[in-house]
């Protein structure tokens, strides 16, 4: 009988380890040669890791600035259609000299549209290497 609690305290453990690896599933990397806003957060230029947040809800990703170390989560405003290219893209609206991420597109997946600029804007994009 003194084992069981002993147990179960390692399965739990376990499961919590499990949860904790699998808490984000990597999209992609990408070196963004200049600041932008996302989420209503200012980033610096930099590599990021985009990640799909698996335990944030359905359609969160994840931000993560390589050098910072500093992560914001975004709620996609909506899935995009699978396109038929050789890369993978970041588009930005760009208003004056402010850019904002709105629009994340991968290889052999669906995209996602994120919320963008709040007024009328043009497009930048960005390839991403494979």
């Amino acid at each position: 009988m003194k084992r069981y609690p002993i147990t179960v305290a390692v399965a739990v453990l376990a499961l919590g380890a499990g949860t904790l690896f699998a808490a984000a599933r990597s999209l992609l990397q990408a070196d963004i040669p200049n600041a932008f806003t996302v989420a209503g957060d200012n980033l610096p230029a930099g590599r990021y890791q985009v990640a799909l947040e698996e335990g944030a809800g359905e359609n969160v990703l994840s931000l993560r600035n390589d050098a910072t170390g500093k992560k914001v989560l975004v709620e996609c405003v909506t899935r995009l259609a699978r396109r038929d290219a050789d890369q993978a893209e970041l588009v930005f609206d760009k208003v004056g000299e402010q850019l904002y991420l709105s629009e994340i597109h991968l290889l052999d997946s669906d995209g996602y549209l994120l919320a963008g600029a709040p007024k009328q804007h043009t497009h930048v994009r960005l390839k991403v290497a494979k």
